[in-house]
């Protein structure tokens, strides 16, 4: 009986991941990854700021075309000392977002990560995220 019940366990928390998106090995475990591979789909991410602006290329060195891509932004708000996440959005493999500057109400973000997801052809996904841009 006890065997039954462990298999009927294991099965079910399958088909939860399952229902859930996936295991625990479809999202990135590390905030600092700059570049990742995942069955045979390379992909990294150079960006830049300039002013007020953070300027993203994916780059993608191994996969089967054609690759699709979604972009997430975490910026950081001072005032509430808490990160907030926009995204996934579809994209092209460049992005820019905007560094946020103090609003009106003196409101400071003071720093942006981005984190963009490449899919190619096979279904092979790799998350690959920059480090943190200074805002303000």
């Amino acid at each position: 009986m006890k065997s039954k019940l462990m298999v009927a366990v294991v099965l079910g928390a399958g088909t939860l991941l399952t229902a859930c998106g996936g295991t625990l090995e479809d999202t990135p475990t590390s905030e600092d990854v700059m570049g990742a591979q995942r069955a045979g789909l390379t992909a990294s991410l150079s960006c830049s700021q300039d002013s007020s602006r953070v300027s993203c290329d994916a780059l993608v060195t191994e996969g089967v075309a054609p690759f699709t891509y979604t972009w997430t932004q975490r910026i950081f708000l001072e005032a509430t000392g808490r990160y907030y996440t926009s995204g996934p959005t579809p994209g092209g493999a460049s992005r820019s977002f905007t560094c946020r500057t103090p609003d009106e109400s003196g409101t400071i973000f003071s720093s942006l990560r981005v984190s963009a997801t490449v899919t190619d052809a096979t279904g092979a996904v790799v998350h690959t995220s920059s480090g943190e841009f200074s805002c303000g």
